[in-house]
């Protein structure tokens, strides 16, 4: 097959781009032959390399001078129309404006809206890229537009930090008296991967009805602030249409500082370029072409672009490749007459693609065996009724659809439903969407919830459904739950629906919760859906009747514990000082960073659930005072039982958990990375990522490194805060997760201190020499050679080593002043530290120990000791009072000179005083005080939250106030927030929470 490609002189490099990537593809995966004519005036070399046939179009140029083809696509019509009388073979006109035309016959018409440009997987996953550039772009950069701009990020210059603008494409190099640095970039002349791979923003200012470098911006993971001037949706995640300098600043500053709403907008912007990638897009092409060639879609039927546009639903070859984009999961309960109708009605009155899961509860009417004989069906099968929300939850999980919509099996739905639900919730901020709920009598029995009074009812109950009753699209509190739209990207944020409930108000629950996340609950009365409500009760059976009651008591006593803050009036409900920690280690395993900080945190109020990462009995332990310990029934690590498809049980099982414990809408914290697929199981108020070191590196998951790259990745774009214990991880997480803080390890001054000295001194040290000593793990990255070495040189000297052994240490068998002393419980071992003369850290250098956070070297310290480690990125902060050795024979000789002359009294007070304000609890107290922030959705700098934490009130540990109380204070500084040249948001307020003046 031979095609060619015939660009106007109109069309901006955007479109030559996108063409070119399609070509290349199509010659490459589909050997497909494709000639592209482009401009004399556009420049040749911002196109890649490739074999790809090129002709250049001068002024002069014919219809003539274009060889016959078995496909000519062009975006300019007249020229298409002069082709047809010259039968040069099939011609396609490619409509990028998405303006009617008047279509020739013989020509058939595509538009960009149908049939997709391609985006190269090279844009793809930038996040290893430096991002400090804001990029502005567009098609209608005038003057006044872009001042505009300008004036915008002047206002929210105090607030956010860049290194300058890149004004890409403008008609002219306009000048503005501001003291932002802005430049002029051309991306006829650069290549475009490039200048997008430095930015974090773009703002594109259009009037086109299909602008591509919003599309490329998302796929380089560059948050994307569309200005849309057309007269059509673009269907982008943050697209704004009438705006001030004023509300644009708001907006910049509110996705630079809402870590959980940046991060909602980018996984949008991530889910919507998918479906422009390469691979897919080019399948899409070949496809057409495939049909063009054998006859499909002749040009009678073209004469209208808005048909055109609807070709990707109508033609086989997309139902061939297009995956289904929506769920539709109805939930049956002896309702088999009722539920023939709701799938009749979905088959005849569907345009959409779809799935149909079916969960039958327990039937006995015969739905079983009329639902096995359906062909297009997923039966799940139930031996007991499990109640609606469990069966909702059983399909959702089923599913891979982007859109989940959740029926009742006693609905029919109408004309273009779906269509219209799916529209409304494809905006980025959209969590939920119902339609309007019609009985079949034509009263009203579903309008959406406004108000949490009166028993829940919806509005409108019983009345009669007549124009202008409830005929508004607004959001609500929450919409019917017979047909209920949700998002399959949001389950790991929002979690499944909480099957605390029976049958009752769990759409209602699910509803509050996207609320209390800051997402949308939208009411959309164009999609009508008739209800007969209540068919599997419905039969004049006193006892349906009597269980119906009971059902309903029972959910709306649990809804009432669970939401009682927000039914008196509160915006949300109160954080809970709860926290489930998925853990690294067993909690009994050793004592390390995460069981230093959970004890620290109960001492500021908190509870603590310990999930261990080893499978065991399934009880629950409370080991010391609100700390309690569990460990998911099994056998293997939780990451085993992950890899072999026990997710739903232990998703299921920990939410059961949650429950009994009443840790629901708790703060969840991941210590490893693997956990993150079992989200979507819980309901959390915060989730926090406490990366503690480069995990792929140790030896027991270096074998699982592409799983949890994969999870980390996804929990890093999750996560509303990100911790850190070492500069080099706190680099690393804070190019993907803004809202990533440094918090690093730290000492307990109760048994490392200075003063400290045992009552008993250990049978098992070494008497009569000095000791140069070592404790911790002797694995992988500890250095045996250079232990070897040391002791081999000074063989007067005691080195005591203690620790589990993983690693091979055969060459320290032989030496008689190594002693290996195993394992010791942690209470002890600042007895053994006391007799230390020199205390080391003789790690390797590799990809684990340059991102590590020695524990030990705070403790070394604490306790006054002189210490000797190899050079590691992050012991630098304590130069002035260790000794960090370049390289083996400066370990060697620098420890001989400390054994014999480092035994200064000041050297150990100063060692001791450096160190002492660096203990857990200070950990504990800054991490309490970004949970404060982050709660409210505030995200302060690392130096601010510092200067908070170090002022005379010490840390924000209080009671949350009321969040009445918090939204009036917030409005007092919101104005100054805006205002150019004002102080900084933080400052403001830090002033309100303290009573001090930063001044």
């Amino acid at each position: 097959m031979q095609v060619i490609f015939i660009i106007s002189d109109q069309d901006n490099i955007m479109i030559i781009k996108s063409l070119f990537e399609i070509a290349r593809w199509l010659k490459e995966n589909k050997d497909i032959k494709v000639l592209m004519y482009i401009p004399e005036i556009k420049n040749y070399n911002i196109l890649p390399k490739a074999s790809i046939e090129i002709h250049w179009l001068t002024n002069r140029f014919s219809a003539s001078e274009i060889p016959e083809a078995d496909i000519i696509l062009s975006t300019q019509l007249d020229l298409l129309r002069q082709l047809s009388l010259l039968s040069r073979g099939e011609l396609v006109y490619l409509n990028n404006t998405g303006k009617k035309q008047e279509i020739s016959a013989g020509i058939r018409v595509i538009g960009f809206n149908s049939l997709k440009p391609g985006i190269p997987d090279r844009l793809y996953l930038q996040e290893d890229k430096k991002r400090d550039k804001i990029v502005v772009a567009g098609d209608s950069l005038d003057k006044k537009g872009l001042s505009k701009i300008i004036s915008a990020l002047e206002i929210a210059a105090s607030s956010i930090t860049h290194d300058g603008v890149v004004i890409l494409n403008s008609p002219e190099k306009y000048f503005f008296d501001t003291e932002i640095n802005y430049y002029y970039e051309d991306i006829d002349h650069k290549p475009i991967i490039g200048l997008l791979s430095r930015g974090f923003y773009l703002i594109y200012l259009g009037r086109n009805e299909f602008p591509l470098l919003p599309l490329w911006s998302m796929a380089a993971g560059v948050l994307t602030i569309s200005i849309n001037l057309s007269e059509r949706e673009w269907g982008y995640p943050l697209e704004l249409s009438k705006y001030t300098p004023l509300e644009l600043a708001l907006i910049i500053i509110r996705s630079y500082k809402m870590g959980q709403w940046r991060n909602s907008l980018l996984v949008e912007a991530e889910r919507l370029v998918k479906e422009y990638k390469l691979n897919k897009v080019g399948e899409d092409w070949a496809g057409y072409f495939e049909d063009v060639l054998q006859g499909v879609n002749p040009a009678a039927d073209s004469k209208e672009v808005d048909k055109q546009q609807k070709y990707k639903s109508q033609m086989n070859y997309s139902k061939r490749l297009t995956k289904n984009p929506v769920d539709l999961i109805i939930v049956n309960y002896n309702t088999l007459d009722y539920l023939k109708k709701c799938l009749v009605s979905i088959k005849s009155k569907t345009r959409e693609d779809y799935n149909i899961i079916v969960v039958d509860n327990g039937s006995s009417d015969g739905s079983i065996e009329y639902l096995k004989k359906q062909e297009d069906i997923l039966l799940i099968e139930n031996k007991e009724n499990l109640g609606y929300a469990r069966a909702c939850n059983q399909g959702i999980i089923a599913g891979s659809a982007e859109y989940i919509v959740l029926l009742n099996s006693d609905i029919e739905v109408t004309t273009c439903w779906l269509g219209k639900m799916i529209k409304v919730a494809a905006g980025d901020d959209v969590a939920v969407v119902g339609p309007k709920l019609i009985n079949q009598e034509g009263l009203i029995v579903g309008a959406g919830v406004d108000s949490l009074r009166d028993d829940f009812k919806p509005r409108g109950w019983k009345e009669l459904d007549r124009p202008g009753v409830y005929d508004q699209q607004e959001d609500l509190l929450s919409v019917g739950g017979a047909c209920y739209l949700i998002k399959r990207d949001l389950l790991p944020v929002l979690g499944l629906f909480d099957e605390g409930y029976f049958f009752y108000f769990e759409e209602l629950d699910y509803s509050l919760r996207a609320r209390e996340k800051g997402y949308r609950v939208v009411y959309c009365p164009q999609a009508r859906v008739i209800h007969h409500h209540e068919g599997s009760l419905k039969s004049g059976n006193k006892n349906n009747k009597l269980k119906r009651d009971r059902y309903f008591s029972v959910g709306r006593k649990r809804f009432k514990s669970k939401w009682g803050e927000v039914i008196a009036g509160s915006e949300k409900r109160h954080q809970k000082r709860k926290i489930m920690v998925a853990g690294l280690i067993p909690w009994d395993f050793r004592q390390q960073r995460p069981q230093h900080l959970m004890r620290n945190l109960t001492q500021l109020g908190y509870e603590i659930l310990y999930l261990n990462p080893v499978c065991g009995s399934g009880e629950t332990i409370e080991v010391e005072e609100n700390i309690h310990i569990y460990s998911p029934h099994g056998y293997g690590t939780v990451l085993y039982n992950l890899e072999h498809n026990k997710r739903d049980r232990l998703g299921q099982e920990i939410n059961s958990l949650l429950r009994e414990l009443n840790f629901e809408n708790c703060i969840v914290l991941l210590n490893a990375p693997y956990w993150t697929p079992l989200l979507q199981f819980w309901e959390y108020s915060l989730l926090i990522y406490d990366c503690i070191d480069n995990y792929t590196e140790f030896e027991d998951l270096v074998h699982h490194e592409a799983i949890i790259k994969k999870a980390e990745q996804k929990l890093l774009n999750l996560a509303d805060l990100v911790l850190t214990s070492s500069t080099g991880l706190y680099e690393e997480k804070k190019a993907v997760n803004d809202n990533t803080y440094l918090v690093p390890n730290g000492v307990d001054t109760r048994y490392f201190n200075y003063n400290y000295k045992p009552a008993i001194k250990p049978d098992d040290i070494p008497d009569s020499r000095k000791i140069i000593g070592y404790y911790g793990a002797i694995s992988s990255w500890f250095d045996v050679e250079l232990v070897k070495s040391l002791a081999a040189s000074l063989p007067e000297v005691a080195v005591v080593l203690i620790g589990e052994v993983s690693t091979d240490i055969s060459h320290l068998s032989n030496l008689s002043n190594v002693s290996l002393l195993g394992e010791k419980p942690y209470h002890l071992l600042a007895d053994y530290l006391y007799y230390f003369d020199l205390a080391i850290i003789p790690f390797i250098k590799n990809n684990l120990t340059l991102m590590s956070d020695p524990v030990k070297l705070y403790e070394y310290l604490a306790a006054g000791k002189p210490v000797l480690t190899t050079e590691l990125p992050e012991v630098k902060k304590f130069e002035k009072l260790i000794t960090i050795a370049k390289d083996k024979t400066d370990f060697i000789s620098q420890a001989a000179d400390l054994i014999n002359n480092d035994v200064s009294e000041d050297n150990r007070e100063d060692r001791h005083k450096l160190i002492k304000n660096k203990t857990w609890l200070r950990r504990a107290e800054k991490i309490n005080s970004l949970i404060y922030f982050a709660y409210y959705d505030l995200y302060p700098q690392e130096e601010e939250l510092e200067d908070i934490i170090e002022g005379d009130k010490g840390s924000l540990s209080v009671e949350l106030p009321e969040d009445e109380l918090l939204s009036d204070n917030l409005v007092k500084i919101e104005e100054p927030v805006i205002k150019k040249n004002s102080k900084n948001w933080l400052s403001m307020l830090k002033e309100w929470l303290t009573g001090e003046s930063s001044e």
